[in-house]
């Protein structure tokens, strides 16, 4: 394999050396289970797996967990500015 393989694990790349073993298992895995991403991903308990190209080099990004949650809005405190501005009432509609 090529000295231009990389690998990430949440955003952390791995040496050289295990760089290239995960490529080697994933290759493999490929090859027996053609556009199966997803597999390989479960098969090693990870979220998702996916082979990318930056500036030149085959990276392989590892996602070992789901996104993080989007924090839900704070409620709004008694007596805080209502989004149409302060002491104003929202306008009806007729």
């Amino acid at each position: 394999m090529s000295g231009s393989l990389v690998a990430t694990i949440d955003g952390a790349a791995l040496d050289e050396e295990a760089a290239r073993a995960l490529w080697t298992e994933f290759s493999a895995h490929m090859d027996a289970n053609q556009g199966d991403f997803a597999g390989f991903g479960k098969k090693k308990g990870w979220a998702s797996v996916a082979p990318e190209y930056r500036q030149g080099k085959a990276v392989l990004v590892v996602k070992t967990g789901a996104a993080p949650a989007k924090p839900s809005p704070a409620p709004a405190k008694p007596g805080a500015p209502r989004p149409n501005g302060p002491g104003k009432k929202p306008r009806r509609r007729r």
